[in-house]
């Protein structure tokens, strides 16, 4: 409730003013008043102040006022009252453009009014308002506090600025996208819902919400951007957005609580640390999860996310590694929620494992997993430049069998991933005989196979080795095409038909056989699969 120029003006010591130029700065606030008698004052200055002068310094040339009026609204004066026939007649003409021109009121006090008539009684008002300012900010933060003690959310949080302001409210939650509304009218409660946020604050009174330089959220207000409102509303939003950070806090440690029991419950069941019924349905009933029939486990792996941490300049990826995490994890649960919606999951530094439940939907026409998952995936993509490679393991007829389905789908991932890329969903019961080699590769016999075969490429050195290797398994993949090897390696056929001489002559082998394609192929496979062992 400050004081602005307007209601100086309307005291009755002042009616006798007159508003010369600056009328568009009738609002500002007014917190001290000076007398300026010498040019230099604005070195004084605080902001705020409404400035009294006869003008005595400026008698000679009162166009010498032009740069100090610039100067005194830089330093955030609210008005200038002169008194003029005194020592200068009229203010020149420039000056009061000048003023019109910067919104700083220009007013003519009446010669007969002293200084201290002014400055006593404005400052009198400034004091009565300041200690009004202060009992009325202890009700709105009383209100605030008994609200926030007593548990309060953000709905009631809503309603109780409503009641202050006497306008409709919303609260955007830019963290988690969701949309409060107190609105007794269709048509804000319809804009808020389906307005993108930016466009919102553009054309709606609003205030920021944030901490420690972090934009949580904003207050928005049903009056247009840019409207005259009310100055307790000031008072009012600043303790309420106290009120909402107080809630928005309360609510993260509750879902931090929340999601920490639910990766302990999950991982206890995927690792065995779960033993009995009584034990998983006791701490499912707190989640409200069913864990009878049939289960299978999804595991959504982030493709080279471990490969991006510690070095955020190698990748554009990279940037914002935590939040764009975080950001692929929330979509992936928020679609197979809407599938699924009391699935079972839990999150690891670069995966989510869902516990898809299987059993009878009741008719419901739940849509199955080889239509969910690619949405899942291409979704991720399309939103966060992240790509996924998703495992499901077998099917499993008990909740106390997912570790298995769970290591199969890992087993799947890391299989698949580095024979054939990533960005795509695996099943493991549809590996066929990349299964196999899974369950030998890293047996002894393994790299004793794959060392017989490939000695002599393994034994070149550096760029060497890794020009040879990267060509045989661009041949292998593309069926020994030459013409198809090149255009994928983007190469000439000349530099790809001199690597392929160089290979055959160093392995002493044609490689033209089909029984020497299978083991070279064979071999290219378990070597591939035992260095990304090596590499975890």
């Amino acid at each position: 409730m400050s004081v602005t120029v307007r209601d100086v003006l309307n005291m009755p010591e002042l009616k006798d003013a007159r508003i010369l130029a600056g009328g568009n700065g009738l609002n500002c606030r007014v917190s001290n008043v000076n007398v300026m008698e010498a040019p230099d004052i604005v070195r004084w200055l605080h902001g705020g102040e409404f400035l009294l002068t006869s003008a005595y310094a400026f008698r000679d040339d009162p166009r010498e006022m032009l740069p100090l009026l610039r100067q005194m609204k830089d330093a955030g004066v609210s008005a200038l009252g002169i008194k003029l026939k005194r020592f200068i007649e009229d203010l020149p003409g420039e000056f009061l453009l000048l003023a019109d021109e910067l919104s700083l009121p220009v007013l003519e006090l009446p010669s007969h009014l002293a200084f201290g008539d002014v400055i006593f009684p404005i400052l009198s008002k400034i004091v009565d308002e300041s200690v009004g300012d202060v009992r009325f900010s202890e009700a709105i933060l009383r209100s605030f506090y008994t609200l926030m003690a007593s548990g309060g959310n953000i709905h009631q949080i809503l309603y109780t600025i409503r009641s202050f302001l006497r306008e409709d409210v919303a609260y955007l939650d830019v963290k988690t996208g969701e949309r409060h509304v107190c609105s007794s009218q269709g048509d804000f409660e319809d804009k808020v819902h389906s307005s993108p946020v930016q466009d919102i604050i553009r054309t709606c009174f609003s205030e920021a919400v944030v901490l420690s330089g972090k934009v949580y959220g904003y207050i928005v207000v049903a009056v247009d951007h840019g409207e005259e409102v009310d100055r307790q509303w000031g008072i009012v939003l600043e303790h309420a957005k106290s009120a909402v950070l107080v809630c928005t806090q309360r609510e993260m440690v509750a879902k931090e609580t929340e999601r920490r029991y639910r990766d302990e419950f999950v991982q206890d069941l995927l690792f065995r640390n779960i033993r009995f019924e009584r034990e998983l349905w006791a701490r499912a009933a707190r989640f409200d999860w069913d864990f009878s029939g049939p289960f299978q486990v999804v595991v959504v792996d982030i493709d080279d996310y471990k490969f991006c941490i510690g070095d955020p300049e190698g990748n554009p990826v990279c940037f914002n590694l935590d939040e764009r995490r975080n950001q692929v994890v929330d979509l992936a649960v928020n679609i197979m929620r809407s599938h699924y919606p009391k699935i079972p999951y839990t999150t690891m530094t670069d995966m989510v494992v869902f516990l898809t439940p299987l059993r009878d939907d009741g008719g419901k026409g739940r849509e199955p997993l080889d239509r969910v998952l690619p949405k899942v995936r291409s979704t991720i993509g399309e939103r966060t430049g992240f790509s996924v490679t998703i495992g499901i393991g077998a099917p499993k007829e008990s909740c106390f069998l997912c570790h298995e389905s769970y290591e199969e789908a890992k087993e799947a991932i890391s299989t698949i991933r580095p024979l054939l890329g990533g960005d795509r969903e695996v099943h493991w019961n549809r590996m066929g005989m990349y299964a196999v080699l899974a369950k030998v590769s890293d047996l002894p016999e393994s790299e004793r196979f794959y060392r017989e075969q490939l000695a002599p490429l393994l034994d070149l050195k550096g760029d060497h080795r890794e020009d040879m290797m990267s060509t045989l398994r661009a041949l292998i993949q593309n069926n020994w095409s030459l013409r198809k090897t090149a255009s994928d390696l983007r190469i000439h056929y000349n530099t790809l038909r001199y690597r392929l001489d160089k290979m055959q002559e160093l392995m002493k082998s044609e490689i033209n056989s089909g029984e020497e394609r299978l083991s070279v192929a064979l071999a290219v496979k378990l070597y591939t699969l035992a260095k990304e062992r090596q590499l975890k």
